[in-house]
């Protein structure tokens, strides 16, 4: 399988899901965000540990990726769902939003605002495709 990185929104708490190539590793929040109010959410990660901040309430989790020190994404940033490609990889590889949410082709439904990846903003208007935005 390739290597994917994935932010999800599963019963109300942030879950990190990253793969290496040598098997998929899962890190979730015991922070409840949805309530209703704006969250920040900020995550980070190096070749030994992940770092996820909510409202700059700071977990970390140490990982061991053995010699598969860099990520190689292969395909396009996914922002709050997928195609139906990487769907079917994504209830392969267990993502438990996706599989939460067939019923609604596993996208995100809620408000974002002030999205940066990389340091860099990034907004709907550079989407290759949208679909059911308000």
């Amino acid at each position: 399988s390739s290597d994917f990185i994935a932010l999800e929104l599963n019963g109300g708490h942030v879950n990190i899901l990253m793969d290496k190539g040598n098997g998929m590793i899962e890190f979730a929040s015991k922070y409840y965000v949805s309530d209703g109010v704006w969250h920040s959410i900020e995550f980070r990660f190096t070749a030994t540990f992940f770092e996820l901040a909510i409202d700059l309430k700071s977990e970390t989790m140490q990982v061991d990726w053995g010699d598969n020190r860099y990520l190689d994404l292969l395909s396009n940033t996914f922002i709050g769902g997928v195609n139906t490609n990487m769907r079917v990889s994504a209830r392969r590889d267990g993502m438990s939003s996706i599989l939460d949410r067939q019923d609604r082709g596993g996208s995100y439904i809620g408000c974002m605002k002030n999205l940066k990846i990389n340091k860099r903003e990034v907004t709907l208007r550079e989407a290759l495709a949208t679909e059911g935005l308000d």
